[in-house]
């Protein structure tokens, strides 16, 4: 009982915190016309809606039968089905960014990019401070329940690479914007940033996909 009151309150304020990401996202994208912010907003806003679920699931959901060893439960589902969604935005966003790059070659690409450094260096500073906010706050929690969840053990996972990731995004942003060298690619400096994080990013939910499936072999071979 006690770890579910600890992953409702750390799972609620993951859901504040990614909301307030969202808005950010969403504020700096209309800015910047950034893909790759808008990349990041998106993913922001997915964990707003897995945050949701996850609430719905560690309140409602019955814990005895739910989380017992060897079975696959609701909780993996959960897991497929948000790694699923994060598959099709990053996708979406990969071919975004290859076309650009086409189109550029082409002579056809126009970009609407427009982002000065005090932008992209508020922007990261916004970002990753609430997603280390967001590690903080699950950290403390995860201490709170011995070490024993699995969700909050996630998303603690899922703070540090969307930190990592944001951080190496923007700084390519603004080395596109500010090295003279890569004047040629300037002007697709944003897509190029946007399919290389989309490179990253897509590995985080094919690694869960993965194991949520092989676990439920592992589920079905011992209730043979």
């Amino acid at each position: 009982m006690e770890q579910n009151v600890y992953e409702l309150r750390a799972l609620r304020w993951g859901f504040i915190i990614n909301v307030c990401l969202s808005v950010v996202g969403i504020v700096f994208y209309i800015l910047t016309k950034s893909m790759s912010i808008f990349l990041d907003m998106i993913i922001a806003s997915v964990l707003v809606v897995s945050s949701i679920i996850s609430i719905y699931v560690s309140k409602y959901i019955d814990k005895k039968y739910h989380c017992k060893p060897n079975k696959f439960t609701l909780e993996n589902y959960f897991l497929i089905f948000r790694s699923v969604l994060m598959i099709i935005i990053i996708l979406y966003s990969l071919i975004g960014g290859i076309s650009s790059i086409i189109s550029f070659k082409n002579g056809t690409f126009e970009s609407d990019f427009e982002a000065s450094n005090l932008e992209l260096g508020l922007f990261c500073f916004l970002m990753c401070g609430g997603c280390l906010l967001i590690m903080g706050i699950f950290m403390y929690y995860y201490k709170k329940v011995n070490k024993q969840s699995d969700m909050i053990l996630i998303e603690i996972k899922a703070a540090i690479f969307d930190t990592l990731v944001t951080f190496f995004g923007i700084s390519s942003l603004w080395i596109f914007s500010n090295i003279s060298f890569l004047n040629p690619v300037k002007e697709i400096g944003d897509s190029i940033t946007v399919v290389i994080l989309s490179i990253i990013y897509i590995f985080i939910p094919l690694k869960e996909i993965y194991q949520q499936i092989k676990f439920y072999l592992e589920c079905k071979r011992k209730s043979l």
